[in-house]
Order: structure tokens, then C-alpha cells, then sequence
């Protein structure tokens, strides 16, 4: 049992230490983008931007409907943030900022779905 709790606590202290590199960051019209799975941060333009899509609820794991506000913003390479998935939490406001920026430097339109059924 001891070892069991020493274990959970050295995986967490493992999972917070990476998860101190997370972060999406704007500068200008610069885009970067270091999740937990990327070696080194990625970087993009808006202009690498092609499609941003905003939801109104989401699909939990016991796939149920529940609102969750959240866009899902999708790059040429085929990357997508999703920012219902971010480690560090940021407001629905602070979001809906960022993509009027985007928005306002391009000539990108958001969709609006009411159910993201990815998980």
C-alpha cells in the first residue's frame, strides 16, 4: 500500500513537472503551440490557420451531452487545438479574444456547432 502511494505521488510530481512546459502562446500574429507531447514548440502564422470551429457542449467519456463551451482552432499541418483541452485553464472570455483576433487579421469565419461528438 505504502509503495502504491509513493508511486502515485512520483507520477504526479513527473506529470507537473512536464506539465510546466504546456503553454500556447500570441505574439503578433505568431501562434505557439508547446503541448505535452511536442519535443520543441511549433510555431504558426494566422495565415496557417484553416478553420476554427466554436461548440457549445461536448461528448464526456460516458458520451453524454454536457456544455462545455470551447473552440477548436485547426493548422495546415493538421494540427488542432482544442482549448477544452488545456492544463492550464483559461477563460471562455480570454478564448473568444484570441479568436477575434484571428479572426480579425484573416478572413476566417467561425462555425458554430452545438455538439463536438471527438473525443
Amino acid at each position: 500500500m505504502q509503495l502504491m502511494c509513493i508511486g502515485s505521488v512520483i507520477a504526479g510530481v513527473v506529470l507537473s513537472v512536464l506539465g510546466l512546459g504546456w503553454y500556447k502562446e500570441i505574439i503578433g500574429d505568431k501562434i505557439i503551440i508547446n503541448d505535452f507531447n511536442s519535443l520543441t514548440p511549433q510555431e504558426y502564422s494566422i495565415q496557417d490557420i484553416t478553420s476554427i470551429t466554436h461548440y457549445t457542449h461536448k461528448l464526456n467519456s460516458k458520451g453524454e451531452v454536457e456544455a462545455e463551451p470551447h473552440y477548436k482552432i485547426s493548422f495546415s499541418d493538421g494540427r488542432v487545438w482544442d482549448t477544452s483541452d488545456n492544463f492550464h485553464e483559461a477563460s471562455q472570455e480570454k478564448y473568444t479574444a484570441v479568436v477575434q483576433h484571428f479572426t480579425s487579421k484573416s478572413n476566417l469565419k467561425v462555425r458554430y456547432q452545438d455538439v463536438d461528438t471527438a473525443n
